[in-house]
């Protein structure tokens, strides 16, 4: 899945130059209208060469749901678009959107990579369904996202920033792993011990809810886009540096399936009735 793993779908730059600013333009318009409008805010992004097609979200609110992208022909039924080009790599630019955004939007947000609209029409009382993001939870987190499994060495920043370095070695991406190499030496001068198994554990970033956007959330965003942009675009990696300088980040990571229902799945088609002999044969042998 994308964003479980190093992404490999955004990995060649792209050709049209960052957008000059106007303000007057559409782009200022959409996030104006959703921050002026919307209880929560759903952002997915789209940064790759080839034309995408997004499924319709389940609401009667569409300007809540925002799609950054590279160019507005990709296919976006029911998502506003948001043409923004920061940065010459689509990876730089999905990053910076997926990190940012307690830092642009004063209510509680949600970030989708775009892999999970291409396939599914979500509704907002789905993403937020968590006792953990009510308005009256107790010890209501910054951050809500996905894990990467125990299990897996992943999500240790020294296995990370392995298997990250020999993606972009294996794929001769010099810039790349300049910037990473960039980003380690700042971290490490900074008394960061990047081998050290006692750092907070990295998140995925298949999907992020962000539902307590206050200076703390806010601040963390600012530093992690910040990380994003001007060192490594490999979000991840600066993930546990950001968090131990804000103290008062609290971060709830669960399973990455908490994201996945079948009443999630755009038509009838995607559910199928089990036979009746099926089901028969089951009783029989229970």
């Amino acid at each position: 899945m994308a964003g479980t793993y190093i992404q490999q779908d955004v990995r060649t730059p792209p050709s049209p130059l960052p957008l000059p600013p106007s303000p007057d333009d559409r782009r200022a318009a959409a996030v104006a209208l959703a921050i002026r409008s919307c209880a929560w805010v759903v952002v997915t992004a789209l940064y790759q060469p080839a034309l995408a097609k997004l499924m319709p979200p389940n609401t009667s609110s569409p300007h809540c749901w925002l799609a950054f992208v590279d160019r507005p022909e990709h296919s976006l039924s029911q998502w506003t678009a948001v043409p923004l080009l920061l940065f010459h790599s689509y990876e730089r630019n999905e990053n910076f959107v997926k990190v940012m955004l307690p830092a642009v939007f004063p209510q509680p947000s949600v970030f989708l990579n775009h892999v999970l609209p291409e396939a599914r029409c979500f509704t907002i009382e789905h993403l937020v369904r968590a006792r953990e993001l009510h308005a009256a939870a107790s010890s209501r987190p910054h951050l809500f996202a996905s894990k990467i499994p125990s299990w897996s060495g992943r999500s240790l920043l020294s296995s990370q920033l392995a298997l990250t370095r020999d993606f972009l070695t294996r794929r001769n991406h010099s810039a790349a792993l300049a910037d990473l190499q960039a980003a380690c030496a700042r971290m490490a001068h900074a008394g960061l011990n990047l081998s050290s198994a006692t750092l907070p554990r990295i998140t995925d970033t298949l999907w992020m809810v962000w539902p307590t956007p206050d200076e703390a959330a806010r601040r963390f965003s600012r530093l992690w886009a910040h990380e994003v942009a001007l060192y490594s675009s490999f979000e991840k990696v600066s993930y546990p540096w950001v968090l131990l300088q804000v103290a008062e980040m609290r971060v709830w990571l669960t399973d990455a399936v908490y994201i996945y229902s079948p009443l999630q799945r755009c038509g009838s088609g995607w559910v199928k009735a089990k036979p009746k002999r099926a089901l028969r044969h089951r009783q029989l042998h229970a």
